[in-house]
């Protein structure tokens, strides 16, 4: 059973964009009329296998312009798989998006659902994953028994008859007893002897979405059930780094720079004076200097007293190694140096010496001298509030403001934000509006805490990398952000307001998920990976070389910087192209009432809405869930039908074994659209 595509039909009002091609001979454009005309196509199955005769061709061509033909057909069908219509004529493709850029419309839930399907199925039909999974369901002996993945799924039918036994008002902990496991790398199951991250990643897979690494900061965990043996896995969720810009986010915190602007104009303090000059100064004390010093580029009395000719010295250094590091970033690092002790000031000295973080040293250290020459003019040491006010009379005064907010925001924002980038329940706890207690436990003190455990005392890769020495920042977790998977409202974010006693807290405060807009669908989800591997294979034959290299420090989301100018160089028009019309949802959860002061570095300490103090583990927050959520669930007709349906005897017909992709055609969407599992995708959100 194949899987028909929502085409979308163009209607009268369409935005219709031509794609010339004139850069290419009249053999290639053949290539790229048939994966055009291979758009019209109305099934998968029927488009993967023209792709594939068109695919077999290409690798027979050797003309000068193979390598962006390639890459142009990728692009093509990447873009038809997504639903949009393609036609040529006269030598020009004519292509008409499923949505309208200029529109407030966003994709139907249905169109989203199949075009994220064709990226989990790539993802699956990789040999090393469809190993993994098999792996993963072989039985192997642990502690005198056979086990496997599916020991960890709860079946269905036991937990319906459990459920249909008891009190419509309560559900007993020797039902359902959840709790919560931190995965640690190498830890393993202690009930399966399978590893943590394994089990993990096994039901991440499950989900209707590919599931790609963050770089940053990562906090996985499970949530299980000690009511029956082997623990079965209630849930999975993950923190992660947080986007570095949200536009929606940064404006309801406050902390964007216009609201910051506003503020420090509206009610000028002399408290906000010292706060400027400090952030000035700290970062200016957390760049390695002695280099630059030592060849002239600045001395130590111009970092006290800045001037515009060491300003501009800094500048020209900073070009200078920007193209060094083009240059050479292909070059593999001596292998003793990848295993050296990072604790050492060795280490992150040669680390800043390298082109990458010299170009970011100078080019980063000119920035600050240059609003501090600006302050210095305005802002004594006695820190007036009349001097900001002096500062918003000039251009250059307002535009030191805001370079001074934003590099408050961006040593924040990585550290004391995250986002939850996987949430959701397995079957059958998704039943039971598991979602929402996963959801819950993301936000709750037990994951503050670990959260604090695994990062106090981390060291920060690039400001380590910039100071030439080890830097610590803080641990202390007071916001989390995520986003619906679709466009629609997400079952287990709405109406989620959990009440700090379920928290085991008596504060009367309440956690809530708050709408906060939506992101700007903007993103690079829609590319498929050989198609990137294409772009960066075109920027690398010409002439402005390679400006990407995936090397942790260059910036933020690599990925859409190299499509972008593989795009550029194919003459596509990549703003278009880059949007992918899938305008999620943002969600915030304040953890702490002092959110904007203390995250822009005015105030020292957080002030937690639930107390550090409050009962250990998540007992509360489960009983609260069990009250407030499941038992209703228990009167919904369908309920014990659904749950029965997942059966562990074979053939395993189970909601949370991985399907194959033709499983996945042939049954449709897997059991976590039933409840909407929540999965942000960073690569759409970084720069929304």
């Amino acid at each position: 059973m194949t899987q028909n595509f929502t085409k979308f039909v163009p209607s009268e009002n369409s935005e219709v964009h031509s794609f010339s091609l004139q850069q290419f001979g009249e053999e290639a454009i053949k290539y790229i009329a048939a994966v055009a005309n291979s758009s019209s196509l109305g099934d998968q199955s029927k488009l993967l296998t023209a792709w594939r005769d068109t695919e077999n061709a290409l690798r027979a061509y050797n003309g000068e312009d193979a390598a962006k033909l390639d890459a142009y057909c990728r692009v093509l069908r990447d873009l038809a798989m997504q639903g949009w219509n393609l036609v040529f004529a006269s030598n020009t493709i004519m292509a008409t998006a499923p949505f309208s850029a200029a529109s407030e419309d966003y994709l139907p839930k249905s169109v989203v659902q199949q075009q994220e399907l064709l990226k989990r199925n790539e993802q699956l039909r990789k040999p090393s994953v469809a190993e993994f999974v098999g792996q993963m369901e072989a039985q192997r002996l642990h502690n005198g028994k056979f086990v496997s993945i599916y020991s960890l799924m709860r079946d269905g039918r036991e937990l319906a008859s459990l459920l249909e036994g008891c009190e419509q008002e309560s559900i007993t902990p020797n039902i359902i007893d959840p709790y919560v496991q931190i995965v640690e790398s190498g830890a393993r199951c202690l009930h399966t002897g399978l590893q943590q991250t394994d089990i993990w990643r096994y039901f991440r897979l499950t989900w209707s979405n590919q599931h790609n690494s963050v770089p940053g900061r990562t906090l996985m965990f499970l949530v299980r059930d000690a009511a029956v043996p082997y623990h079965p896995v209630i849930g999975i969720g993950s923190l992660c780094s947080a986007v570095v810009q949200m536009k929606e986010r940064d404006t309801w915190i406050g902390w964007d720079t216009e609201s910051v602007m506003s503020l420090l104009k509206r009610q000028p303090t002399r408290r906000h004076s010292k706060w400027l000059l400090k952030i000035l100064d700290t970062a200016i004390e957390e760049i390695y200097i002695a280099d630059l010093v030592n060849e002239g580029y600045v001395s130590r009395y111009r970092i006290v007293n800045p001037d515009e000719g060491s300003i501009a010295r800094l500048k020209k250094l900073s070009e200078i190694e920007r193209i060094k590091h083009r240059r050479f970033a292909g070059k593999k690092p001596d292998a003793t140096s990848t295993r050296e002790d990072k604790s050492t000031v060795g280490y992150w000295r040669r680390r800043a010496k390298t082109h990458l973080f010299r170009s970011k040293r100078a080019s980063q250290l000119a920035s600050l001298l240059d609003c501090k020459r600006i302050l210095s003019q305005s802002i004594d040491e006695c820190g007036k509030p009349k001097a900001i006010e002096r500062l918003f009379d000039s251009s250059e005064g307002t535009n030191a403001l805001r370079k001074i907010i934003k590099k408050a925001r961006a040593d924040r924002v990585g550290i004391l934000i995250a986002d939850i980038n996987v949430c959701g329940a397995i079957a059958p706890y998704n039943h039971l509006h598991g979602g929402k207690l996963v959801s819950a436990i993301a936000t709750s003190p037990s994951i503050i805490d670990a959260y604090r455990r695994k990062y106090k005392g981390a060291i920060s890769e690039i400001a380590s990398s910039m100071a030439g020495r080890p830097i610590q920042r803080d641990a202390n977790l007071v916001f989390v952000g995520t986003t619906s998977l679709y466009g629609c409202s997400s079952a287990q974010y709405n109406r989620l307001n959990i009440p700090a006693a379920a928290f085991g807290s008596d504060s009367g405060a309440i956690i809530r998920f708050r709408k906060l807009g939506r992101s700007r669908s903007f993103g690079t989800s829609q590319f498929s990976e050989d198609t990137v591997e294409s772009l960066v294979t075109v920027m690398r034959q010409s002439t402005m070389g390679q400006n990407v290299n995936s090397i942790f420090g260059e910036g933020v989301n690599p990925k859409l910087r190299k499509i972008r100018d593989g795009l550029g160089i194919l003459n596509l028009p990549a703003d278009l192209l880059l949007r992918h019309g899938r305008k999620r949802i943002i969600y915030g959860v304040a953890l702490i009432d002092n959110l904007r002061s203390y995250l822009l570095g005015m105030h020292k300490s957080p002030q937690y809405l639930v107390s550090r103090s409050a009962k250990a583990g998540v007992r509360p927050v489960t009983e609260w869930w069990l009250g407030r959520w499941a038992v209703k669930r228990l009167r919904a007709p369908d309920t014990f039908r659904a749950m029965r349906e997942h059966n562990l005897n074979h053939p395993v017909t189970h909601g949370a074994r991985v399907k194959t992709q033709d499983e996945s055609l042939q049954y449709g969407l897997g059991f976590e659209e039933r409840e909407d599992l929540a999965a942000s995708s960073h690569t759409d959100l970084q720069g929304a």
